[in-house]
């Protein structure tokens, strides 16, 4: 199979099964043995529809309204959704190539009768492209242009201001970076970043965070010799900022838990040599957490698979990481479906992240430290979290998050990052204190 027929099979989980987009990229390219330059055909493109999903369906329902066109079959739509992401925001393409080949695919892998229709419509697009118009309102135009829900529009909108939304949404609508955290030593990380010199492949070191890189170029980590030598997890710089918060040291006990998929675990464990507690409800999850750890030789780590909501245990902690379950916000750049939700998702998630948080009080040692850390922007799962916590718990008291932490992720006493200005993903950490 090529990457186009790759593409399509791939939308059909995705959107119309709603599997993950990471999963079944991965699952795909593990099953079928392709070139790399198909394989990142196959990225590009399936990564790509689902970003511009709310565009590229703008599109088609402006076809079918006015040119008649009757669309209503999910896979179809897949099919057209690859043929216009090609013809719009595929310049290397030639129209005559995106065209072609996805009108192949609809004969190989679908209704074959429904070729010349799909023929027709891309067609159509061509010959009528510069009759197309974004709509004329504000929060609905730049939905549309920038290809998320109103709804998170106009929460940017109000907190962020015009001219900072648009860069944001540009900044989630660019090809994600790779970001990776070497484990080994300094001699190691040098000849790590001699061995990509020498590959060609683009790199830089952070500002902020030792043995942190970021990727340029395309690079297949998974074939890395160091990467098979468990010298690196690939996390983004953001990550650090919670456990710079935690500031560990070797006589602590620590728990973190909701730990998976295991980057802030890992993180802990290189700077203790007592063991920590990762716990996570999800036993896939937790696997994938022992796998890694066991990739990056780490021994120091003891794993749980409880509800956090309800866990308890005569032995308190000294501090808790809560890494809690949010809506991923901050997150979008590379894991794009999260702006195809509605807004009930994180509303749902709001009550289970104030019982974590409620169940990390009372494994808490007096004078111990919680913090307490999402992947989102969004303030009903952030700063509101943390007030409504303190409101009802007199006996905690935020710390100030910039005597652990740069001054410039600090924002109120909170941590917080915005991708448009950090450079990173969106998020956000608190360093709550519990009294004696």
């Amino acid at each position: 199979m090529n990457a186009r027929e790759l593409t399509f099979k791939a939308l059909n989980k995705i959107l119309i099964s709603g599997e993950n987009s990471d999963t079944v990229l991965n699952n795909t390219t593990v099953k079928i043995n392709i070139s790399k330059q198909e394989k990142n055909l196959l990225y590009a493109l399936t990564k790509g529809i689902i970003k511009r999903k709310l565009y590229l369906d703008y599109i088609i329902n402006w076809l079918n309204q006015n040119f008649d066109f009757k669309i209503s079959r999910n896979k179809f739509k897949n099919l057209i959704r690859l043929g216009l992401y090609q013809l719009i925001f595929m310049n290397s393409i030639p129209d005559y190539a995106a065209v072609n080949e996805t009108v192949n695919v609809c004969r190989k892998l679908y209704i074959s009768k429904l070729a010349n229709k799909l023929n027709a419509i891309l067609r159509l697009y061509l010959r009528k492209k510069n009759l197309f118009r974004l709509p004329q309102e504000k929060i609905n135009r730049m939905s549309v242009e920038y290809s998320f829900p109103e709804y998170l529009i106009e929460n940017w909108l109000d907190r962020l201001g015009a001219e900072a939304t648009e860069d944001l949404c540009s900044y989630f609508n660019r090809n994600p970076n790779l970001n990776l955290h070497f484990y080994g030593s300094e001699v190691e990380f040098q000849e790590f970043l001699n061995s990509l010199k020498q590959n060609e492949i683009g790199f830089s070191v952070s500002d902020y965070f030792q043995n942190s890189v970021k990727i340029h170029d395309n690079f297949d980590f998974r074939s890395d010799y160091y990467f098979d030598k468990g010298k690196y997890y690939i996390q983004d710089e953001s990550a650090f900022l919670p456990v710079e918060l935690l500031d560990v040291n070797n006589k602590e006990r620590i728990l973190d838990l909701c730990a998976a998929p295991g980057g802030k675990t890992f993180d802990i464990a290189s700077k203790t040599k007592t063991a920590i507690y990762a716990n996570d409800i999800d036993m896939y999850r937790l696997n994938l957490l022992k796998e890694n750890a066991k990739r990056l030789n780490f021994d120091n780590i003891k794993f749980l698979n409880v509800d956090g909501t309800n866990y308890s245990t005569d032995e308190k902690f000294d501090k808790i990481l809560l890494d809690a379950p949010c809506s991923g916000y901050g997150v979008i750049q590379k894991k794009p479906e999260i702006r195809l939700k509605s807004e009930e998702n994180y509303k749902n998630l709001l009550p289970r992240q104030q019982k974590l948080l409620k169940n990390c009080a009372h494994l808490l040692k007096p004078e111990g430290v919680i913090v307490y850390s999402t992947c989102t922007m969004n303030i009903a799962e952030n700063q509101d979290q943390i007030n409504k916590f303190l409101q009802q718990h007199e006996n905690f008291f935020l710390e100030d998050s910039g005597d652990y932490v740069d001054e410039f992720f600090v924002n109120d006493k909170f941590i917080e990052t915005l991708p448009h200005i950090h450079k990173m993903d969106g998020s956000f950490a608190a360093r709550l204190r519990k009294k004696c």
